[in-house]
């Protein structure tokens, strides 16, 4: 799957909408809230068009110590971070991937989050003659994490999604080391799922996997009731398979009201 079908879910999409909004705070300063859960879905934040540190290069201006140059510079960031985001979307990878190092290049750190999570995308999913490279990937991802900390928990979930498509066992043990420090910040239904996947790729607890498929179920993602069902097939026990893909079928149309696009998440995608 390309980036471009990748974006087009959702999930990433609003990801960058997020790391975008992010990017306005200047020297960092990100709120409590998980901005990555924040952002609108379906359309663009009317913040999105606002300048990072404009406020404070204004005053620079004001005060007659040449704020201009930096004012122009975030300018200038701003648009082509808005321009990589375009790229991205359209599966331009290169373009998206020059655009990013001029932004990083500028040292910017009001957009580092965004672009170091944009770069993980574009070298997760690749395309456009652009070899899908997971270790870069995974190093973006861990740059993000740096940045955001303990405000919020979506930056691991990526990070532990590109080490189990690493495979390997210090790679794995990295991935669950990174699902738990998303669990303790917050408790996603996306944190049930992760914990599954892990074990059921990973560590072949199929049973544990189960349960975090389960959990994930019971908070409305579809992909819940998929994964229990397929691990309890593997386990032998197709009635009970049978039984949760039946609860699925019922359920199915009340979940998605009452919970959107939101019930499609899963940890792949």
């Amino acid at each position: 799957m390309g980036v471009a079908t990748a974006l087009a879910t959702g999930p990433e999409i609003a990801a960058v909408r997020a790391a975008l909004r992010r990017s306005r705070k200047k020297e960092r300063v990100f709120t409590r809230a998980s901005l990555w859960e924040q952002c609108p879905k379906g359309r663009w934040s009317g913040q999105w068009q606002r300048c990072p540190g404009l406020s404070a290069d204004w005053r620079a201006i004001k005060a007659g110590r040449g704020g201009r140059t930096g004012m122009e510079r975030a300018v200038s960031a701003d648009e082509s971070i808005r321009a990589a985001t375009r790229a991205l979307q359209a599966g331009e990878i290169k373009l998206c991937l020059s655009l990013l190092d001029a932004v990083l290049g500028e040292r910017n750190g009001s957009h580092e989050a965004a672009a170091h999570f944009m770069k993980g995308l574009a070298f997760e999913y690749g395309g456009d003659d652009v070899e899908v490279d997971l270790s870069k990937a995974a190093r973006h991802y861990r740059h993000v994490v740096h940045l955001v900390g303990d405000e919020d928990s979506a930056p691991l979930l990526y990070l532990a999604r590109v080490l189990l498509k690493m495979g390997g066992v210090p790679n794995g043990a990295s991935a669950l080391k990174a699902i738990s420090a998303a669990s303790e910040i917050k408790w996603s239904p996306e944190v049930d799922l992760a914990f599954a996947e892990y074990h059921e790729s990973v560590n072949k607890d199929y049973h544990a996997a189960v349960g975090s498929y389960l959990r994930a179920a019971l908070r409305g993602r579809f992909s819940g009731f998929f994964g229990a069902s397929r691990v309890m097939r593997v386990q032998g026990h197709v009635v009970r398979a049978a039984f949760i893909d039946v609860v699925r079928v019922m359920l199915g149309p009340f979940i998605f009201l009452l919970i959107g696009r939101n019930a499609r998440r899963s940890f792949w995608s």
